[in-house]
């Protein structure tokens, strides 16, 4: 009973993670850097609507942000499951539920593809080498660290990049402008890519248990053929709203393809994510900067101290664990 307590409890914390995450991408900083950094100030001074604006852009993106905060419904249909140790793919008794329940928005035990291969080869509980990753923020930290690299390299390799921004409107700061690109457009993109991906996912859960398949073919379908979907549907998407000109589309299908593929592997949808964010933040931080040399330092010393802050948080987190397992408690 406690350990199904726990589960709940997870669950629930998993789904305020991300409509946080999502509030704050979506809504608390755009409206920030809206109304306090001036980017509505075109629409504020009654100007005539206009769609490329800054408001205009905001709107369009509206219906994303909405399908993106839907993707809940899959980690509260997994509640509705209530069994952990089930996956969708092997349930015994699968119903429409089940084509639901395939949520990657954080549950590495549950739905890792990598976690559950070390369990199958006998390593449970804290043999488990992927047991790291059952904690969001190191998740995150480790995500930033090597996502946050790849950016500082894309600043001289701009051919790195793997996704469109949104055209800056005339007439709005710089700060409104980076704030708007990197965060809102990367969350409610991968929120309905996420949303797409686990659908097909849980649908294919759903056959996989009714025809007793096993975990094994629902992986295996999973990289060879739903994740390079996602690739080829990302790379539609992209051509459509950008244009082929903002980056190469095979660029924009190894997004696709690779960020499904990495969230498959550990069942966490924050790396994707981070890369995404990233790759729109160099974007549009790159046209306001003159040197691309001083960028680079900036970006490296603020990435040198994440890295000596986590490796310092490791260390004590470490020690302090290893001081808890020696106290020796008194009959």
């Amino acid at each position: 009973m406690s350990e199904n307590n726990n589960w709940y409890k997870t669950e629930i914390k998993e789904i305020i993670i991300y409509i946080f995450i999502g509030l704050t991408l979506c809504i608390f900083l755009p409206y920030f850097a809206g109304f306090v950094l001036r980017g509505f100030e075109e629409n504020l001074q009654g100007q005539a609507f206009n769609i490329g604006s800054y408001l205009g852009q905001f709107i369009i993106y509206i219906p994303l942000i909405i399908l993106s905060l839907f993707l809940i419904i899959f980690p509260i249909a997994r509640l509705l499951a209530g069994d952990r140790k089930d996956h969708p793919a092997t349930r015994k008794k699968p119903d429409w539920v089940t084509s639901l329940s395939v949520s990657l928005i954080h549950s590495p035990e549950e739905n890792g593809a990598l976690y559950r291969l070390f369990h199958y080869f006998k390593y449970k509980g804290k043999s488990n080498p992927m047991r790291w990753s059952i904690s969001f923020w190191r998740n995150l930290i480790i995500a930033l660290l090597f996502f946050g690299l790849l950016g500082i390299i894309q600043v001289n390799v701009p051919q790195l990049a793997v996704t469109g921004v949104p055209k800056t409107p005339q007439q709005i700061t710089a700060t409104s402008d980076v704030l708007f690109g990197a965060g809102l457009p990367s969350f409610s993109e991968n929120g309905w890519l996420c949303f797409t991906f686990f659908l097909l996912l849980g649908i294919w859960a759903y056959v996989c248990s009714k025809l007793k398949l096993g975990l094994g073919v629902f992986f295996t379908i999973g990289f060879i053929i739903i994740c390079p979907l996602m690739g080829l549907l990302w790379m539609g998407y992209h051509s459509i709203v950008y244009g082929a000109s903002e980056a190469a589309l095979f660029a924009t299908f190894m997004f696709g393809m690779l960020g499904s593929m990495i969230t498959l592997l550990t069942a966490s949808f924050i790396y994707w994510l981070v890369w995404h964010f990233m790759n729109n933040f160099i974007l549009k931080i790159l046209p306001y900067v003159e040197l691309k040399e001083d960028l680079v330092v900036i970006l490296a010393v603020v990435w040198v101290i994440l890295l000596i802050s986590y490796i310092f948080i490791e260390i004590y987190l470490y020690k302090r664990k290893h001081r808890v397992s020696q106290v020796v408690i008194p009959e």
